[in-house]
């Protein structure tokens, strides 16, 4: 049987379990709210198998199903009793209603996670690529970043776009178990960092910066410990068999690899198997944790994905902060090969970041309400070329499409006269009114396209015709000759300089 099957038919069985459940939750006089509860619990558990059956989702999804159906079980404190029609009676009735009352917590807390899951990911399709969200400032791009961590608590890890860059100095190895351990509690750690302190009493942001900056020395511990580990074994298995075969690669070896293929004027190499070093090529070396904020963020970010849940979800907030420009694309092309089992979740407002992820499930954050909502749309294909797209769909103003280019007059005369729309060029007149035509079918947004193009070359029925599909031409040839239009030159003074119109001459 496939593991969907499997899936598929625990979640009917877990169903029918909470059906029992429910019952013993009624006799025991539980409350509306509790089966409540009882009732939607069970829709999002049939729901879960419906989704299985009707797509074939990777096994990112079959993991983050399985660990909601196991979370479901766990959350009924007595799913093993609905077949004893004796186990409520009138001597425990009260003890085990106290305690189904006990579990409603963490039964709204498993309903949430579950409903969000659905919601997010049921909007992308279950889309089996990587996905790109794009969203301006404060459209809540960070909390949806930790939303996301807090729903995928075993099979994602969030990259913030917080970092305090502090690479620490090792005096040894730990121990693997040890290091796996802190790394796991790490990666499920709250990454908003939207926290303070009290100054009272002469309080301070210690704790805060231990946390946020023990995050590099907990990914590079565990590094250095598991290279340890996998050479002493190799090590131990070389001298009892006296066979000695390639020294085997680890995490760490792929991560210096890495940076240095980026950056190949100069290497890192952790040569005393303890710390890493920074090689120039003039021969010099430095230590790890003089190198730029760009180099470390480099080596920060690169140990996150290498360390990554195997087949889970890469969440990375603004993956272009701290990075040149030069390196951004290569670096999550380089990530991604690596993480070919896993699905990266980019948050971003830049542009290119977001066209260069080729491939990639496109979807635009439109709005969000504090403190979860989020409208979320999937950016539909369409004729205006995706990063125009892009733009525009963030812009909370009409849209008016001119000929020209951002420093031609056509811009900086519409950017006086209609301030109240985005002025967008585009090369001709042809591009003005196919975009025009193309904004105007997009399904989801809420602003307008027109269109304003010369009046040359076109014939005035083909003109008026244009006029229904919203793109409008002036009443002379070209934009030039507005400016021997005394009319036009009165709405420019009074525009300009906020004065009474020219005397006529």
């Amino acid at each position: 049987m496939k593991r969907r099957d499997t899936i598929i038919n625990n979640a009917e069985a877990l169903a029918f379990k909470i059906e029992g459940h429910k019952v013993i939750a009624e006799n025991c006089n539980s409350g509306l709210e509790i089966i409540d509860l009882h009732e939607r619990m069970i829709i999002l558990v049939r729901e879960t198998s419906e989704v299985l059956k009707e797509v074939d989702v990777s096994d990112n999804y079959l993991n983050q199903f399985e660990q909601q159906i196991s979370d479901v079980s766990t959350a009924f404190p007595f799913l093993n009793q609905i077949d004893n029609p004796d186990f409520v009676g009138e001597n425990n009735r009260d003890s085990l209603r106290l305690t189904i009352l006990g579990s409603r917590a963490n039964l709204n807390a498993v309903l949430k996670q579950i409903q969000f899951n659905h919601e997010f990911f049921n909007k992308l399709g279950f889309f089996q690529h990587n996905i790109v969200a794009i969203g301006a400032n404060g459209s809540g791009k960070t909390t949806l970043a930790n939303e996301l961590k807090r729903y995928l608590p075993q099979h994602g890890v969030v990259i913030s776009a917080q970092k305090i860059l502090l690479i620490p100095t090792f005096s040894g190895i730990s121990n693997i178990n040890s290091t796996s351990q802190k790394l796991s509690s790490a990666q499920v750690a709250d990454k908003t960092y939207k926290s303070t302190y009290s100054t009272e009493g002469g309080g301070n942001a210690y704790g805060l910066l231990v946390q946020l900056g023990g995050e590099f020395h907990v990914l590079l511990d565990n590094l250095l410990a598991e290279r340890s580990a996998a050479r002493n074994q190799y090590c131990e298995a070389a001298v009892s068999s006296k066979e000695y075969r390639d020294v085997p690669e680890t995490k760490l070896d792929r991560a210096l690899n890495i940076w240095n293929s980026l950056l190949p004027h100069r290497t890192i190499s952790c040569s005393d198997g303890i710390n890493i070093t920074l090689n120039m090529a003039s021969g010099e070396t430095y230590p790890a944790y003089q190198m730029s904020d760009g180099e470390k963020v480099l080596l920060f970010l690169v140990a996150q994905v290498l360390q990554a849940p195997a087949s889970g979800f890469i969440v990375v907030d603004e993956p272009e902060m701290y990075l040149h420009k030069t390196i951004v694309d290569k670096l999550w092309d380089t990530l991604e090969a690596e993480r070919s089992d896993c699905i990266f979740v980019y948050l971003t407002h830049d542009l290119h970041f977001a066209t260069s992820r080729v491939g990639s499930k496109k979807i635009w954050i439109k709005s969000f309400k504090h403190p979860n909502l989020w409208e979320i749309e999937g950016v539909p294909d369409n004729e205006l070329p995706e990063q125009l797209l892009l733009e525009l769909l963030g812009s909370r103003k009409n849209i008016l499409f001119c000929e020209g280019t951002h420093n031609s007059l056509d811009v900086k005369l519409f950017s006086i006269l209609f301030p109240h729309l985005t002025i967008c060029p585009v090369d001709s007149c042809f591009d003005v009114i196919n975009y025009t035509k193309a904004f105007n079918k997009l399904p989801m947004v809420a602003t307008k396209a027109l269109g304003l193009i010369d009046s040359d070359y076109h014939d005035s029925q083909r003109l008026t015709s244009l006029t229904s599909e919203s793109i409008y031409s002036y009443s002379m040839a070209e934009i030039e000759n507005l400016l021997l239009d005394e009319g036009f030159l009165n709405v420019i003074a009074r525009q300009l300089l906020r004065i009474n119109p020219l005397p006529t001459l």
